[in-house]
């Protein structure tokens, strides 16, 4: 796999969407995940935070609302 993509990941939260993105950042790969559940991406981050390589940018999601979302930053 190459390095350096940008792969966005929904339902990053819990599950095959959280392992796929915690996986894919520990590859050096530029990762946006996309959830509905603070508490879970908040744990996201802090665990992203413990790993050497990799890049995640963390949205959470509304429901019901398009457009409408909150960047949360690693």
């Amino acid at each position: 796999m190459t390095q350096g993509k940008r792969i966005l990941i929904t339902g990053a939260g819990s599950g095959f969407g959280r392992g796929a993105a915690l996986r894919l950042a520990g590859r050096g790969h530029h990762v946006i995940a996309a959830a509905e559940n603070r508490p879970q991406m908040t744990e996201l981050i802090q665990e992203a935070q413990q790993r050497p390589h990799g890049q995640l940018h963390a949205d959470l999601v509304r429901p019901g609302h398009q457009f409408q979302r909150e960047a949360l930053h690693h």
